[in-house]
C-alpha cells in the first residue's frame, strides 16, 4: 500500500510523503536549500520505528557522471528500509553530454561538496527524522562509487563505512574503462571536464588534480566494501581488485566481493540484486 500526502509545513518540509508497509518515504527534499544554492533533491526512506541507533545510508547513483537519477537505485533503498536501515538517495550535478568544454561543467570537487551538503542536511534534520547525527554509510555504484570513495575518505569523521559497487578507483587506467577502447577520446574529454578542464595526455604521468581526485590515492582508515562483477563491461573488475590490494596494504578493514557473472549496473540487475543487497546489509549492520 502506498499513500501520497502533500505537505508544505515549514521551510524545510518535503513535497510529499509516501506511506508504505515498511515505513515512510519523504520525496524531493531539497537539501541544498539549507545552503541557499540551486535545488538538489534527496528521497529519504525511514523504516517504521526509526531511531538514532539505526544505521543511516546515503546512496549515490551511477551513470557515468552525465546520466542517471535517484530512481535507478530505489530498489536498493527499499530493501535497506525493509532491513530496518534508514537511508537517502541523493541527486548531484551531472556533466553535460556536450563534446565541447564548458566552464560551467561541475567538477568532481563540486559533486563531492554536494555529498557533504547532503551529509550536513541529514545532520540538520536528524532530530526531526529521529535518525543518527553522524556515523553514516556512503553507498555508490560505478561513478557514484567513485564519488562515495572520495567523499567517504574526505569526510571520514562523519562517515563510518563505505560501500562501492563497480566503482572507478584508479584514473591511471582510464584507457581500460569500458567502451573507451572504441571511444577513448570522448572518455578523456569526460574526465577532462570532471577534473576542472585539466587534460590527461600521458598515461605515465597523472596530473596533480587527478591524483587529488583519485580514490586509490586518497584512502583513509574507513572500512570499505567493494562489490564488482567479474565480467563488468563498463568498469573492469581489476579496478576493485587493485583498490582492495592497496586497502589491505594500508590495513584498512575491507572486503572485496566478486560477482562471478556480473557485467555492469549490478544494483539494477534483478539476477544479482538480492545477493548483493544481502551482502551490503550484512556489512552495514
Amino acid at each position: 500500500m502506498c499513500l501520497a500526502v502533500f505537505s508544505f509545513a515549514g521551510t524545510f518540509a518535503q513535497k510529499t510523503i509516501d506511506y508504505t508497509d515498511e515505513g515512510k518515504i519523504f520525496r524531493d527534499v531539497d537539501y541544498e536549500k539549507l545552503f541557499d544554492r540551486a535545488p538538489l533533491y534527496m528521497d529519504v526512506f525511514l523504516p517504521t520505528g526509526v531511531n538514532a541507533q539505526m544505521p543511516f545510508v546515503i546512496l549515490i547513483h551511477g551513470g557515468g557522471f552525465s546520466t542517471g537519477n535517484r530512481k535507478d537505485i530505489e530498489v536498493t533503498a527499499r530493501d535497506l528500509m525493509k532491513a530496518n536501515i534508514a537511508c537517502a538517495i541523493i541527486d548531484y550535478k551531472l556533466l553535460s553530454r556536450n563534446v565541447f568544454i564548458d566552464n560551467k561543467e561541475p567538477s568532481y570537487k563540486e559533486m563531492v561538496l554536494e555529498i557533504w551538503h547532503a551529509i550536513q542536511y541529514v545532520q540538520f534534520r536528524s532530530k526531526d527524522w529521529n535518525v543518527r547525527s553522524t556515523g553514516y554509510t556512503l553507498l555508490g555504484q560505478e561513478s557514484g562509487g567513485f564519488l562515495a570513495l572520495l567523499a567517504g575518505y574526505k569526510f571520514k569523521h562523519d562517515v563510518q563505512k563505505i560501500v562501492a559497487v563497480s566503482p572507478i578507483t584508479d584514473l591511471r587506467e582510464i584507457n581500460k574503462l569500458g567502451g573507451m577502447k572504441t571511444n577513448y577520446s570522448s572518455t578523456k574529454m569526460m574526465f577532462t571536464k570532471l577534473m576542472g578542464n585539466v587534460a590527461y595526455n600521458n598515461e605515465r604521468y597523472l596530473p596533480t588534480v587527478y591524483v587529488d581526485g583519485n580514490p586509490i590515492d586518497q584512502i583513509k582508515n574507513v572500512p570499505t566494501l567493494l562489490i564488482h562483477g567479474a565480467e563488468d563491461l563498463a568498469v573492469p573488475f581489476s579496478q576493485s581488485e587493485k583498490m582492495f590490494m592497496v586497502l589491505q596494504d594500508k590495513n584498512v578493514s575491507s572486503e572485496l566481493i566478486r560477482v562471478a557473472e556480473g557485467k555492469s549496473h549490478l544494483l539494477q540487475d534483478h539476477d544479482f540484486n538480492t545477493e548483493i543487497t544481502h551482502a551490503i546489509i550484512k556489512w552495514i549492520q
